[in-house]
C-alpha cells in the first residue's frame, strides 16, 4: 500500500527534520517553507493527500492561497501539533 502524502507549509529546517525523523517511515512527507514561491506552494499541496499549514509562522497570503485546495489543516502550535495531525491521519 502506497504511504500517504502529506505537505507541511511553515516548518523551520530543524523542525522538519525532526517530524520527519517520526513519522518519515509511515507517510511520504513534504516540507515546504514560506520562502517558496506561491506557484510550488500550491503545486506541492495539490499533488498532496493532506496539507497541514502551520499558522504562527506563515504569512496570510499564503494561508489564503490555500483556502482555495479545500482539504487543508491548520496547526496553531509547533511540532508537537503537527505531531497531533499526522496521529489523526494515520488513525491513532
Amino acid at each position: 500500500m502506497d504511504k500517504l502524502t502529506v505537505t507541511v507549509v511553515g516548518l523551520l529546517p530543524r523542525q522538519a527534520e525532526r517530524v520527519a525523523a517520526a513519522y518519515g517511515g509511515e507517510l511520504e512527507l513534504r516540507f515546504v517553507g514560506t520562502s517558496e514561491t506561491m506557484q510550488k506552494i500550491r503545486a506541492t499541496a495539490e499533488s498532496s493527500d493532506h496539507v497541514l499549514v502551520m499558522t504562527k509562522f506563515i504569512p496570510h497570503d499564503v494561508q489564503d492561497g490555500l483556502k482555495k485546495r479545500g482539504t487543508v489543516e491548520y496547526c496553531n502550535g509547533g511540532t508537537s501539533s503537527v505531531g497531533q495531525k499526522l496521529d489523526q491521519i494515520l488513525g491513532r
